[in-house]
């Protein structure tokens, strides 16, 4: 085959708490599959370490026993489409390196026929026999998942129809009970649709192979010192590889595991968590990371760097193989006819009946809808037979097209901006959690006046008595695909008109609310709350997440209810701030803040950057003139609190993101009465709180604690007190304590305080909940006792020690569910070692 050659990538990634998608940057040195967009990667020669193995090779493969993960509960078309196409292109890539080296060793045969010995020439046949076998197997395979994604786009377009037919039915009111029979059924098959492409999209995942990860070492100049250790640990969906390393003299760095294999999956991405071990009480995390891995399908064994810290000075260098087949994948005919059928019996609209006709089940589905439109309007849609099957695609009569033909009012070219769209996915996304939560039902209620209105703009008014008939004609334009090429080429100069006729309609202009910047706003919070509805369900009993993703989306109901007000009576112009948003308290100096980072007619959207500009502009000087070096520090505490989220740390990372006046008007709509000058200075004074508790000098940190202000302990504060209670000396604790204890007096203070260390509990660092856990402890807070004793049954061995010891102090109703949880516990036969138990809170 060969000497194997590598290909140098580089993963840059931000070091943050939450998740961060980060794409992985490919050299130009890796020719057929990189791009030349791509940015080259400095060459890791100078500082590459060299790895000794502790113990003797091995490979580790986690879940080796049963690695199929389960099917998802709510498909993810488009994460699954960006994979595919990574896959094509590494399988793609795969065939040509293979197929090159087939030309090399036949070139090689045909000059060595003559003077070569037979040896030499036999096994020169035997090698390309074996790649000429390895291709045909990587074709059959590439032709297997391309089957399996035209059977998902077929899935997905039919949810989609089924969909549209649910919002055609729900649009007026059913009052008959064929009606209400069409909805049921139509619901009945979008959820079968729906659990048709959870399990398509599980086999593909199935389909995908191996990543042959091997530790190549860490990478940092003089960060790394001779004694030093790390632990390095990644998770990957349910799999993970935790790896402990020495650095030597000489550079030279041991480690305790060498070699990973990971399977690929569609929706998760790669986490890394690097910790410096520094003794066995004080262990610091240098960087926690999570990376893209799609672009590692490639032909090539590849080199990847991962920056760890936020200067990019430490780094982890590995070698990735992406090896197509799994290892337990038999290209056998056997498992190839297993796989089949099984695949038939699930998916007969795919493989039982022509690729282009309805199945029976969506013949009948047809059948119904068209009972069901003979009995409403009178008018009737037939289904076409002119083939031999009887299953062929819905087509309206002419009488019927003809009749729900309305002419189209000309009107200016509108550039889309992806509104549409927006909110059919944001739609589509509702529907699977509908009857979940009844705290999205304002969300549904408003998406769908919003929807009403815009399609209104565009033209489409609907009398009461011809809305449904025109909204399942509509609906019916999803399943178009169904058609058949027959049809096409026997009715195609008699329907060339009409096609045309419903082409016009298609056409008509972008939905918009009349104004392009108000657009764009919207859009933004639309794919919020797509974000923001991914967080439901999938956090355990504590829940917190859940419950701030849920206050999130009741507010973004709110904007929308805004959105809907300002289009219907001003069509979107504004000329400020005041004219799009009002507060149901005083906010002094609030929207004039706003109206000097705009500028008209855009008053809905500001660059991030614009706005730190013009916050630092007002209120750098007045803060640095009482707390010098804290400026910039609160003015990116603010914008993070109104996006919800952090900013990246690297100078020029906002660039091209946006606030918008909503957010804005949404995170000071939350407070109470204030004045901006005010406010900014009580977030300085909170951040300097934060510096002074953080601090490691002694005296610094006593003196904040008996200077610390009620009203003004917030989140930061109070994580940093509770920090002091598992990291402090005896003298810090017991004023901590005394502090808390002493605070909790306040009602309003106490349910802020459980608030905060309760969410905690869910943090991805290992000393916040323990942390937690003491304050909790601290506050006796009876309340927590459920989550207490989750964390006990669940957590690793230092969050399970903490969270006894808060039971404990929980008065007796926590010492009761201690002694239950206790009796729980020794009842259990002990088969795993309590630290083999997976953390559900990393």
């Amino acid at each position: 085959m060969g000497p194997v050659s590598h290909s140098t990538m580089s993963l840059s990634v931000r070091p943050q708490r939450r998740v961060l998608v980060t794409k992985i940057n490919r050299s130009q040195s890796f020719a057929g599959v990189n791009s030349t967009a791509d940015r080259p990667f400095r060459n890791l020669s100078p500082f590459t370490p060299t790895v000794s193995r502790k113990t003797g090779s091995r490979v580790s493969r986690m879940f080796s026993m049963s690695h199929k993960s389960p099917p998802p509960k709510v498909p993810q078309p488009n994460r699954l489409d960006e994979v595919y196409e990574a896959l094509k292109k590494g399988l793609t890539a795969y065939l040509e390196v293979h197929q090159m080296e087939l030309e090399k060793l036949s070139t090689q045969i045909r000059e060595s026929k003559r003077n070569s010995r037979l040896g030499f020439l036999y096994d020169l046949d035997k090698q390309v026999k074996s790649i000429e076998r390895f291709l045909r197997r990587l074709e059959f395979h590439a032709s297997k998942i391309d089957e399996l994604y035209e059977a998902y786009c077929i899935q997905r377009r039919l949810r989609d129809g089924a969909h549209n037919m649910v919002k055609a039915y729900s649009t007026g009111s059913p009052g008959s009970r064929e009606a209400r029979e069409s909805l049921a059924e139509a619901s009945k098959g979008y959820k079968e649709y729906t659990e048709n492409m959870c399990l398509l999209e599980n086999e593909l995942e199935s389909q995908l192979g191996e990543f042959h990860v091997r530790m190549k070492g860490l990478a940092g100049f003089a960060r790394l010192c001779a004694g030093d250790q790390y632990e390095i640990f990644m998770k990957y969906g349910r799999q993970r590889w935790k790896l402990r390393g020495r650095i030597e003299v000489n550079s030279k760095q041991v480690w305790d595991s060498e070699e990973m294999v990971f399977l690929p999956l569609v929706t998760e991405f790669l986490s890394i968590k690097v910790t410096e071990l520094k003794s066995l009480a004080n262990h610091v995390v240098v960087g926690n990371v999570s990376c893209e891995t799609k672009d590692l399908f490639a032909a090539l064994p590849q080199v990847v760097a991962v920056d760890i810290n936020d200067l990019g000075t430490l780094k982890l260098s590995l070698e990735v193989t992406w090896n197509p087949f799994d290892k337990d994948d038999q290209p056998s005919a056997a498992s190839t006819v297993n796989k089949a059928s099984t695949v038939n019996k699930r998916f007969s609209t795919y493989n039982q009946s022509p690729p282009d006709t309805p199945s029976l089940r969506e013949q009948a589905f047809y059948n119904m809808l068209r009972r069901q439109e003979e009995l409403e309007n009178g008018t009737a849609w037939s289904i076409s037979s002119e083939s031999s099957d009887d299953s062929s695609s819905p087509q309206l009569s002419g009488s019927a097209r003809h009749a729900a033909h309305k002419p189209i009012v000309p009107r200016g070219k509108a550039v889309d901006s992806g509104l549409e769209e927006a909110i059919g996915l944001l739609g589509s996304a509702l529907d699977d959690y509908r009857g979940q939560f009844p705290e999205l039902q304002p969300l549904e209620r408003e998406l769908k006046r919003l929807e009403e209105m815009l399609l209104q703009k565009q033209g489409i008014f609907l009398s009461r008595a011809s809305s449904i008939s025109l909204t399942v004609e509509h609906a019916l334009e999803s399943f178009s695909f169904l058609n058949t090429s027959d049809m096409e080429d026997s009715e195609g100069s008699e329907e060339d008109p009409l096609h045309d006729e419903s082409g016009s309609e298609a056409s008509t202009d972008p939905m918009t609310t009349g104004n392009e910047f108000l657009d764009k706003a919207l859009v933004l919070h639309l794919n919020n709350c797509n974000r923001l509805l991914l967080k439901l369900g999938t956090f355990g009993p504590l829940r917190c997440r859940e419950m701030y993703a849920l206050d999130r989306l009741m507010r973004e109901a709110q904007v929308l209810e805004i959105v809907c007000q300002l289009t219907e009576e001003r069509a979107g112009a504004a000329s400020s701030a005041a004219e799009v948003v009002q507060f149901s308290t005083r906010k002094e100096g609030v929207l004039p803040l706003w109206d000097c980072c705009v500028e008209v007619p855009n008053v809905y959207t500001c660059p991030v950057e614009r706005f730190l500009q013009v916050l630092s502009a007002q209120y750098a000087a007045p803060i640095s003139e009482r707390h010098p070096g804290l400026a910039d520090a609160v003015c990116v505490k603010l914008v993070e609190d109104v996006m919800n989220r952090r900013l990246p740390r690297r100078p020029g990372s906002a660039q091209g993101e946006q606030i918008t006046i909503f957010q804005y008007w949404s995170h000071f709509e939350s407070l109470g009465t204030l004045v901006l000058d005010i406010y900014m200075m009580e977030l300085a004074e909170e951040a300097l709180l934060a510096q002074n508790l953080n601090s490691d000098d002694q005296d610094v940190v006593l003196r904040a604690l008996k200077r610390v202000p009620e009203g003004r302990l917030k989140k930061e504060g109070l994580k940093a007190l509770s920090l002091l209670l598992v990291e402090g000396n005896s003298k810090v604790v017991s004023a901590v304590s005394a502090q808390l204890r002493s605070l909790a007096e306040n009602p309003r203070f106490r349910q802020r305080a459980l608030v905060c260390y309760l969410e905690q509990l869910e943090d991805e660092e290992v000393q916040t909940r323990v942390a937690g856990c003491a304050a909790l402890g601290c506050l006796k807070a009876k309340e927590s006792i459920e989550q207490l004793v989750y964390l006990c049954q669940t957590d690793k061995e230092p969050v399970r020690e903490a969270a006894k010891q808060s039971l404990m102090l929980c008065g007796e109703d926590g010492k009761s569910a201690h002694r239950r949880l206790e009796e729980t516990l020794d009842s259990l036969p002990r088969i795993f070692a309590p630290a083999s138990m997976a953390s559900t809170a990393f």
